[in-house]
């Protein structure tokens, strides 16, 4: 017995349907709230980078988790750091757990992956107002709002940049 092109088409469809549900399957929905124990923020897909638009990427949770564990333990020399060149200290340290967070990522010209660790400290930003997942750049607040870059390849923190200093 044969197959009519009538059961080829309804086989294919259904073979397209299959596929096209299981590459979704475990995959992040944007924006994703994140929280754990150590943190509390907002992935935001590529088509929503607030910072870099052409190299943007989609930040994972694994990358994320990576990012704030290191930064954790290296938050007091990243500010020591920055107060060395700062005309102003800043004071992150006092409330760095109760900041929220939201997380970007691009790609380097040279193919690396950077997340970008957006803080907030105010009572207006709680996660589930709408507003914190909508991304956002601070444009005031002192150390209330910093951020600061993570390449994931070399593991190493850069641009560290505090909100209104200066300005």
């Amino acid at each position: 017995m044969y197959a009519t092109d009538d059961q080829y088409m309804r086989v294919t469809t259904i073979i397209i349907f299959l596929i096209s549900n299981l590459s979704c399957f475990g995959q992040t929905k944007y924006p994703d709230h994140y929280k754990t124990d150590l943190f509390d923020g907002v992935l935001f897909a590529k088509s929503d980078n607030v910072y870099v638009k052409a190299s943007s990427a989609n930040p994972t949770r694994k990358e994320v988790y990576a990012a704030e564990r290191l930064l954790a333990d290296k938050i007091d020399s990243v500010l020591k750091d920055f107060n060395k060149t700062s005309k102003v200290p800043v004071e992150i340290r006092k409330k760095y757990t109760g900041y929220k967070r939201q997380y970007f990522a691009y790609i380097t010209n040279i193919g690396q992956k950077v997340i970008i660790l957006s803080f907030y400290y105010s009572p207006g930003v709680l996660l589930k107002n709408k507003r914190s997942m909508t991304p956002r750049v601070a444009d005031d607040g002192w150390d209330n709002n910093w951020r600061i870059s993570f390449n994931t390849v070399t593991r190493q923190f850069f641009d560290f940049q505090v909100n209104s200093l200066g300005g």
